[in-house]
């Protein structure tokens, strides 16, 4: 298996993130019915562990935006490649 990177953010982080793609015109269909910023809470708390166990590093991105997140991504490969 190769490498397995969790792009993790805090539940606020998230429900900001949604509502800024709502505020654009885009929206995420929900899974269950939910309003969309809750139910990614919802979902994320179930699946935590198992994102936890599965992955082989965790990248916060609350403070980081798209580009920085792949730069650490990049890192993790290329570190991941010596």
């Amino acid at each position: 298996m190769g490498l397995v990177v969790w792009l993790n953010a805090a539940e606020e982080t998230i429900a900001q993130r949604i509502s800024a793609h709502e505020k654009e015109g885009f929206s995420r269909p929900p899974l269950r019915g939910e309003e969309a910023a809750g139910e990614a809470a919802q979902i994320l708390r179930e699946r935590e562990p198992l994102y936890r166990d599965a992955s082989h590093a965790i990248i916060e991105t609350d403070a980081l935006d798209p580009g920085e997140s792949a730069a650490q991504i990049e890192r993790l490969i290329e570190e991941a490649q010596k």
